[in-house]
């Protein structure tokens, strides 16, 4: 068994991978950039087996999240529900990220490095600064890097590639107040789509994504992607009516890079180090907890098996990405598409069963 295993990126994806890794006999030294809790841009939606994942490190916070059942979709004013094959949560960044560093923190086989920033690597050696300004040299028998969209290891390991096609964008905002939602909303209009999901009990996120050029991203960027969807706003049945603006609305993207390989030599790329396709499925952190969960309990002998069945899963979920995206960009298709939902509900309940399900 491995004696040193690194991580670095400190985000849900990175502590899951420490908490994964521990309960497979490993021990772990995880480095962050930053300190926790730490904040992304970012749909708050868990599907099932993200949920269930999740479970087995922090059972208490699971059970205590926001329940989502469903997924709404909304166009033109017609509606089509379909319900998840178990239930999903709902949870903001900031309280999954702490939930996820508090159990961490209490193992004794992981230690946390808050504050320090990857400098570089080689074949058994990496760097990092330390928050005085000195230089760590450590040697590992593994690393994997959970260090984002962005990743500077991916960077590193010269596997950085683009993804060909329109840029895509994100913003999010939080709203507060008691509300009874336990689905997520799904607006569709102009080629862009509004997403609201239950966060908490008191706490509703209102998620937006979009092509680069639907929207201009300048100034009052907030009210414009509003004023597009004034139903979330208006009526006695609005999602966020007696609700209070949090303010903390920000945007993230374009999600263009991703690598051309999971593994190099020891080094590991996992979440969005690894591949970000899109948003649209809120499907990033399952996917990335189900990777890492592969690999932990394969790290000695992963081998072209457990490479496939992650391969496959960032696969299935392009092809369900690229169809919400068409229902996006092309109003026509989106027609048809919510008709035959309509007339046949089972098939909304079988594309959900679909995505949440990995080989």
């Amino acid at each position: 068994m491995a004696n040193k295993v690194i991580v670095i990126g400190g985000g849900p994806v990175g502590l899951f991978t420490a908490l994964s890794l521990e309960s497979n006999g490993y021990e772990v030294m995880l480095f962050e950039k930053r300190n926790w809790p730490i904040d992304k841009v970012c749909g708050q939606g868990l599907m099932p087996l993200g949920k269930n994942l999740l479970e087995k490190y922090i059972p208490n916070f699971v059970a205590t999240a926001s329940p989502i059942k469903g997924i709404e979709y909304i166009n033109a004013g017609k509606r089509i529900y379909g319900e998840l094959p178990s239930f999903g949560i709902g949870a903001r960044r900031l309280d999954l990220s702490m939930a996820l560093f508090n159990a961490a923190k209490d193992k004794a086989k992981i230690k946390l490095f808050p504050n320090h920033s990857f400098i570089d690597l080689d074949s058994n050696k990496v760097i990092f600064r330390n928050p005085k300004n000195e230089i760590l040299k450590l040697s590992y028998d593994y690393l994997i890097a959970c260090d984002g969209l962005h990743s500077q290891v991916r960077n590193k390991l010269d596997l950085t590639a683009f993804r060909v096609g329109r840029e895509r964008l994100g913003a999010r905002v939080h709203f507060k107040g008691r509300h009874n939602l336990n689905h997520v909303k799904v607006f569709w209009k102009n080629g862009i789509e509004a997403y609201i999901t239950p966060s908490g009990e008191d706490l509703i996120e209102v998620a937006f994504l979009w092509f680069k050029g639907t929207i201009d991203n300048g100034s009052m960027l907030k009210n414009r992607l509003f004023e597009i969807f004034p139903e979330i706003h208006n009526g006695k049945n609005g999602p966020l009516k007696d609700l209070e603006e949090v303010g903390d609305f920000g945007v993230y993207g374009p999600f263009l890079k991703h690598s051309r390989k999971i593994k190099k030599n020891k080094v590991f790329l996992v979440g969005d180090a690894y591949n970000f396709i899109d948003g649209i499925t809120g499907e990033g952190l399952t996917l990335g907890f189900y990777s890492s969960d592969l690999i932990s309990k394969n790290l000695d002998k992963f081998n072209i098996k457990e490479s496939w069945k992650i391969h496959f899963a960032y696969k299935k979920y392009a092809i369900l990405v690229r169809l919400a995206q068409v229902n996006s960009l092309f109003p026509g298709f989106r027609k048809i598409f919510f008709a035959l939902l309509k007339s046949h509900r089972l098939i909304f309940n079988k594309l959900l069963r679909i995505n949440d399900y990995y080989v």
